[in-house]
């Protein structure tokens, strides 16, 4: 049985009227109903409020308690001891609070800005780099009000990563070591077999190399190994000449650093700490690597081309090989032949250098399944103005005097996908050095160069559209939260890396995924309540919690229950309003949040 409800209607004002527009009276203390009916509503108006629909990145799940009382919000992190490595801003919430804006810049006066973000959630996180410097900001409402900026925090960007326990701290690259000894003062090196090489550090692009800690002398390269006295044909040569230091017999010192390059704020690079710098105040200065250069070594006197020593036939690798030969001594300088053919027909370059091992700076492109790499290594000789080596055709066909090897890129290994705020989802993969790696240690291939990612690719797409149609994001970090996202829709994504060369690697495996409907569930407990002969109230709670907080509730009513029409919108779960004197009313709430209007409530049935 359906009751109705009647209200007697007064001329008293300070209320809105069903049949009238105007402001909400709500009262700040709850008022209870007992013995009202509710009955479900399977058929509402198609017309609702349209709520506004805010996209921006980083929006969390975790949302703290509100100041009631503030008008400002109040800053939670970072704050002035953190040293970040992409930072995560967090501030309290205000009651009311629609939208804020976050402000960071490169000064405590703000007069050099680094971002402004307008974001409806109290928490932001940035997937892209940003250069390494300190940094001060600040967050404010602006709306439905504009309110005052709060206090002023600041942090330092530096460059994080995990060490072999797997904590975090300010990275550098580890374990420089000068040949295959320990990095103790004072190792004796020959000139001619100088091998450097360090730990990958995660997110490296590429690395500088420094001798004797003159600028003058700092090499790039790719690589984590790096072989000077390099020249070469295969694409030009990063670095030049600092990649082609003079060094005299003798003690030196070197060190390393890794370079993130950021991507798309035209702010420049990120760098890690020097090798030999301390990672913290009270952390230990690491000892620089030193060592003496010595005479070359010599080896027996052959026409024949040089005996190859490393890599074995058939290696797999994932980035370029270090190739090691047996010194001829009568040698001043080798040539080594790379092909993609064991006739040498299809030459892909050829190297000069006066060391007995070479890592080209240059990448090599990407192998096919099957194909592999040939390559072989004759000695030259100083004469006059030039150089000239071993013919080279004493040497093609000639089983044992060239060697082949594998270049094969392991995918991205995808790990998981993290709401932080419904559609805006955090899609994040493993670092792709790590992944190269564990595969290096699992193939035997762990002291080859490894080399770094300039930046990774991901591409999401519609479930079953093409991957021509895919969006595309391009990040120099693990990670990306990308918008626009549909709420409810069907997605299929995918991530590959992109070398310093600019080739790409191999796609992932694609996954899928559903974005949740993130509106408001229904406000359950609708009640009403006669206050005065002409005044009714509404209250009702706050539906469970999304993704998205509540950020209005619409109130709705009927004179027979079957046609609706919008009555209030409040920000409360309560609302109040005069009524007309004779007339029956039916009622029904619905709660909406940046994702949209929720379902209705259940109908309030008067009787």
């Amino acid at each position: 049985m359906v009751h109705s409800l009647t209200i007697p209607e007064s001329r008293a004002t300070g209320a809105t009227h069903p049949e009238q527009a105007g402001d909400t009276w709500i009262k700040d203390s709850p008022v209870r109903a007992e013995g009202l009916n509710v009955v479900s509503l399977s058929v509402m108006s198609r017309r609702l409020w349209a709520p506004l629909v805010a996209v921006v990145l980083g929006v969390g799940l975790f949302t703290p308690a509100a100041d009631a009382g503030a008008r400002e919000p109040k800053p939670m992190r970072p704050d002035a001891r953190a040293v970040e490595n992409n930072p995560e801003f967090q501030w309290r919430p205000v009651a009311g609070a629609t939208l804020y804006r976050l402000e960071v810049a490169f000064d405590h006066k703000f007069t050099d800005i680094a971002h402004t973000i307008d974001t409806p959630a109290t928490r932001f996180i940035d997937t892209t780099a940003w250069p390494a410097a300190s940094y001060w900001w600040r967050v404010k409402v602006i709306a439905p009000f504009d309110g005052s900026y709060s206090n002023v925090r600041s942090f330092t960007r530096r460059w994080m990563g995990p060490d072999a326990s797997g904590q975090r701290h300010i990275a550098r690259p580890d374990a420089v070591r000068v040949e295959d000894f320990a990095a103790d003062p004072g190792i004796q090196v020959p000139a001619n077999a100088l091998k450097i090489s360090w730990d990958p550090v995660p997110e490296a692009s590429h690395y500088e190399v420094q001798f004797d800690g003159n600028a003058s002398k700092t090499c790039t390269t790719p690589h984590s190994v790096l072989t000077p006295y390099l020249s070469g044909s295969l694409g030009s040569e990063k670095g030049g000449s600092a990649c082609n230091p003079e060094l005299a017999a003798g003690v030196h010192w070197i060190r390393v650093r890794a370079v993130d390059e950021t991507v798309g704020d035209g702010k420049g690079k990120i760098y890690s700490l020097w090798s030999d710098e301390a990672r913290t105040v009270d952390s230990a200065v690491p000892e620089p690597v030193v060592f003496t250069l010595g005479p070359n070594l010599s080896g027996p006197d052959s026409m024949e081309p040089a005996v190859l020593t490393s890599p074995r036939n058939g290696t797999v690798f994932l980035d370029v090989p270090t190739f090691e030969w047996e010194p001829v001594s009568w040698a001043t300088e080798y040539e080594l032949v790379l092909a993609r053919d064991q006739d040498f027909t299809n030459v892909l370059g050829t190297f000069r250098t006066k060391n007995t091992r070479l890592v080209p700076l240059q990448r090599l492109p990407e192998n096919t399944a099957i194909r592999s790499y040939y390559w072989y290594v004759v000695p030259c000789v100083e004469s006059g103005d030039s150089t000239p080596c071993l013919n080279e055709n004493r040497v093609v066909n000639r089983e044992g005097k060239f060697r082949s090897f594998k270049k094969q890129s392991v995918l991205v290994k995808l790990s998981s996908i993290e709401r932080r705020g419904t559609p805006w989802v955090e899609f994040t993969w493993e670092p792709y050095s790590q992944t190269m790696a564990r595969f290096a240690h699992k193939t035997g291939t762990a002291g080859a160069s490894m080399g770094g990612i300039k930046w990774y690719e991901f591409q999401i797409k519609a479930r079953g559209a093409s991957w021509d149609t895919a969006r595309t994001v391009i990040t120099d970090l693990p990670s990306v939260l990308p918008t626009e996202l549909q709420f409810g829709g069907r997605f299929e994504w995918r991530v590959r890396p992109v070398d310093e060369s600019g080739s790409a690697r191999p796609w992932s495996d694609t996954r899928s995924l559903r974005t949740p409907l993130a509106v408001p569930e229904n406000p359950p407990g609708l009640k009403a309540r006669r206050t005065s002969a002409n005044r009714v109230r509404l209250t009702w709670r706050a539906p469970k919690a999304t993704e998205f907080p509540v950020t209005s509730y619409s109130v709705y009513y009927s004179n027979q229950g079957k046609r609706w029409k919008p009555l209030t919108q409040v920000s409360r779960p309560r609302a109040a309003f005069k009524v007309g004197k004779t007339q029956r009313y039916w009622f029904m709430v619905t709660a909406s949040n940046y994702a949209g209007e929720g379902p209705p409530s259940r109908v309030f049935v008067p009787r």
